[in-house]
């Protein structure tokens, strides 16, 4: 009988000493000492870091139309509230943002009909019939642009605008981070924002109300006929 030692299978066992770290599946042979960092890739950045989420504030008044019948009533929603987030823990520095004017008409025809009062906010007013329209602290105290964002640490805007004419707009966000920059913008889905003005209360009985509707409607239909 062959009484030879029969071969054993051989294991190697991986040990990492000193203050050695290692990231990702590696496969390792024998023993490394010292300083040895592995990292098997990096996470893809996305291509705007923030995340905005949009609020559309309501008007304090509620607004009746002059120019139709039956009289319709609505309440603007001039301001927009807006939540900033950082996807990553990577700091994003906001820099500046503006209003984008879209287009500008003459206000629709319309009395305010009841008026409430407004909760004081700390955030940003804009006036929309500048020709390069800005923002600016609402209060003395409150703190102007840039601003940092983080996953942990989002920032909260309230922007007041103000018009004499009925305007869609947007918001433009610079940003940077990470040796990064861009704009992001800021609407309601791919739709632009929509602000229309307030008249000042004028106080009016049901009966007046409905004399200015049938005259503005009898002066829409006299213009309508002698261009025809």
């Amino acid at each position: 009988m062959d009484e030879s030692p029969q071969p054993q299978d051989q294991q190697t066992e991986n040990q990492v000493s000193g203050q050695a770290h290692v990231y990702g599946p590696v496969i390792q042979a024998r023993d490394v000492h010292g300083n040895v960092t592995v990292v098997t890739g990096r996470t893809p950045q996305p291509e705007v870091p923030l995340h905005v989420t949009v609020e559309l504030l309501s008007s304090s008044s509620l607004l009746m139309s002059l120019d139709a019948e039956p009289a319709r009533r609505w309440q603007p929603k001039n301001g927009v509230r807006l939540l900033v987030e950082a996807h990553t823990a990577q700091a994003v520095v906001l820099q500046r943002m503006r209003p984008v004017i879209l287009s500008r008409r003459p206000p629709r025809p319309a009395r305010s009909e009841v008026t409430r009062g407004v909760l004081s906010t700390r955030g940003f007013t804009t006036d929309l019939d500048a020709e390069a329209p800005a923002l600016k602290p609402k209060t003395n105290e409150a703190a102007d642009f840039p601003f940092t964002v983080t996953n942990s640490d989002p920032e909260l805007f309230v922007i007041y605008p103000l018009s004499a004419f009925e305007v869609d707009w947007r918001l433009e966000l610079d940003w940077m981070s990470a040796g990064r920059s861009g704009t992001a913008v800021i609407d309601q889905a791919g739709q632009p924002f929509s602000f229309v003005p307030v008249p000042e209360p004028i106080p009016m009985t049901a009966s007046e109300i409905r004399a200015e509707v049938y005259r503005r409607q009898t002066e829409s239909q006299r213009t309508k006929y002698f261009r025809e």
